[in-house]
């Protein structure tokens, strides 16, 4: 659960998983309001393991796909992913 304002953060053998659920009107601002958090986490966040940073939306990312993967060429070396989560009310 939430440690130091990561929603979600999993240590595996060969990487840290940074989780940002966001609950937006549309997949694009989910990206915009988690990117910039998930870049601080993994940016200052001390390990010689690879760094996955996940958005975890209410959207899919249909129409953005282009979108997507220019910003994860855009921020390697971390490993930006977009997931389609459920979210119940």
């Amino acid at each position: 659960m939430e440690e130091q304002n990561i929603d979600i953060k999993e240590e595996h053998e060969k990487s840290v998983d940074f989780y940002e659920v966001k609950i937006a009107a549309s997949a694009k601002y989910c990206i915009r309001e988690a990117v910039g958090r998930l870049l601080e986490y993994a940016f200052h966040y001390e390990t010689t393991k690879e760094k996955r940073c996940i958005i975890v939306g209410n959207h899919t990312l249909v129409g953005l796909e282009d979108y997507f993967t220019h910003l994860k060429e855009l921020f390697s070396p971390f490993q930006l992913e977009y997931e389609h989560g459920v979210v119940l009310e």
